[in-house]
């Protein structure tokens, strides 16, 4: 569904000449540099944009409205589902701003990066190691710890 409504371009004049509502737009490139300086002039000239490093070579700029932080707070609003009573599980840097809500269950994979891990309360094992069923596991076995 979400593909019907996507748009691909590889040229960024065809781009800014439909001028579509943009959401997300993901770049790669084997220049670090390049995408270094890319990320630095988009961090100063749109600011309603918020700029992540998915790997070396590979930068998302995400509208801020359409960060997983604003839906994890537009569910849990929805649903009436307190803060204290949520848990969100991320490895990268796309996943800031869920995992940085003030009293919420953060839970960096062990595979995080260093910018993940140091905002999480909690951490748990890699993807490749079962990681997420691990740390239900360990909610379910100590409720009190946790207060889920």
């Amino acid at each position: 569904e979400r593909l019907e409504n996507a748009h691909f371009y590889d040229n960024g004049q065809l781009l800014l000449s439909e001028n579509p509502q943009i959401i997300k737009i993901t770049t790669q490139s084997l220049d670090q540099q390049k995408l270094e300086q890319l990320t630095n002039s988009l961090h100063t000239q749109v600011p309603h944009f918020a700029v992540s490093h998915q790997s070396p070579y590979r930068l998302d700029i995400t509208a801020v409205n359409a960060l997983k932080g604003a839906a994890v707070h537009f569910y849990t609003e929805k649903y009436q589902i307190s803060l204290k009573d949520t848990m969100v599980i991320g490895d990268s840097e796309n996943d800031y701003s869920m995992l940085s809500i003030p009293g919420i269950h953060s839970v960096a994979m062990e595979n995080a990066c260093d910018m993940i891990r140091n905002i999480c309360v909690y951490q748990t094992r890699a993807n490749t190691r079962d990681g997420i069923a691990y740390i239900i596991n360990c909610i379910l076995a100590d409720r009190e710890n946790f207060k889920l």
